[in-house]
């Protein structure tokens, strides 16, 4: 006995594109009907824009994702004011420990390492501080509801379409 089918939700588009890339393999080896998908896909872009404050959202450690974790585990998030982190004269760019630094060295998303090297620091990530200001946990709330309501609609589609012996995923 076990299971027979299982939705894998991963955080962003990335791992999900990299998971897929092993998708068919794994069905096959595990015998189980199989999907993985990013939370991101479970809110709609229109639901997400209604939502937010920023009008031109970054993308990791902004105003939703901070508004995630704001919701679902607020002592993991740090709160400090644009002022307050420049007269502490925190770095959140760099002075990486080993492990990250290797980590970053490796990840093709983002070759970030060389950027964030300089005194100047990396401007995208400015701009997430200053766009991870807006993010509430009621946002938050809003978000995990909708991608939750979404997940839960598409796993109950998997079920009946592999209980009525059509297959799964469907196109």
């Amino acid at each position: 006995m076990g299971f027979a089918r299982s939705w894998c939700s991963t955080d962003t588009g990335a791992t999900t594109n990299r998971c897929r890339i092993f998708l068919p393999e794994w069905r096959k080896k595990l015998g189980i009907t199989l999907e993985v998908d990013s939370y991101w896909s479970g809110i709609p872009k229109n639901y997400m824009q209604r939502i937010m404050t920023a009008k031109k959202p970054t993308s990791h450690a902004g105003e939703f994702e901070t508004s995630i974790f704001l919701a679902y585990c607020p002592s993991r998030v740090r709160s400090i004011t644009m002022e307050e982190y420049d007269a502490a004269k925190l770095n959140y760019e760099s002075d990486f420990s080993p492990e990250v630094e290797e980590f970053l060295s490796r990840d093709p998303r983002t070759s970030i390492l060389k950027n964030l090297k300089g005194i100047s620091g990396n401007a995208q990530d400015r701009a997430r501080q200053k766009e991870a200001q807006l993010a509430t946990a009621e946002k938050g709330e809003a978000f995990i509801s909708k991608a939750t309501q979404s997940f839960t609609e598409r796993l109950q589609q998997m079920i009946d379409a592999t209980e009525a012996g059509r297959p799964w995923p469907a196109g």
